[in-house]
């Protein structure tokens, strides 16, 4: 029973650390439960979590989200 919060397609999302870099694109890592600019799959991804393109930064801190999260 914990919140969550989800950002659909669209949408602009807040990152507090703002420590994004504008204009990058962002991946979701599975293996830090994190974000990173690195397409590149870890080698201890375990697949059960999808791996690809869920925004790409606006500001410092902020993206726009392209797929659901």
């Amino acid at each position: 029973g914990s919140p969550c919060i989800v950002s659909l397609p669209g949408s602009v999302a807040t990152i507090p650390a703002g420590d994004l870099e504008p204009g990058s694109i962002y991946y979701v890592d599975p293996t830090s439960s994190g974000f990173t600019t690195s397409s590149t799959k870890p080698t201890t991804w375990n697949g059960q979590v999808a791996w690809g393109v869920i925004g790409r930064a606006t500001t410092s801190g902020e993206f726009a989200v392209l797929k659901t999260i």
